[in-house]
């Protein structure tokens, strides 16, 4: 019969067809998506970081003062971006392949 022949190997193969590439998907991820999410939310830090240096530093001069509330500001926008980002990644990769250490 045609539901002997069926195994659950095969069933899951048919379900599951990206399984086969989960390895590779796993290693982009770990090795060039992770470390590019991870370094651009360092940037958005750092740009962060340096807007309160620039608002301490210039406390007399107005300008300077909204010239580093505006880093900080982009700062914050970044950090939320790659911290969303890395969640939908890891969204992605454990729905794709299983695979949740993004």
């Amino acid at each position: 019969m045609l539901v002997e022949e069926v195994s659950n190997d095969n069933l899951e193969k048919f379900i599951f067809p990206m399984n086969s590439l989960s390895p590779y998907i796993e290693k982009i991820f770990e090795l060039l998506v992770q470390p590019f999410v991870q370094l651009l939310f360092f940037i958005a830090f750092i740009i962060f970081a340096w807007g309160i240096l620039m608002m301490i530093a210039n406390a007399g001069n107005e300008q300077k003062r909204s010239e580093g509330k505006q880093h900080m500001m982009w700062g914050i926008v970044g950090m939320l971006v790659m911290i969303t980002a890395y969640g939908i990644l890891a969204l992605l990769g454990n729905t794709i392949t299983g695979f949740v250490g993004v």
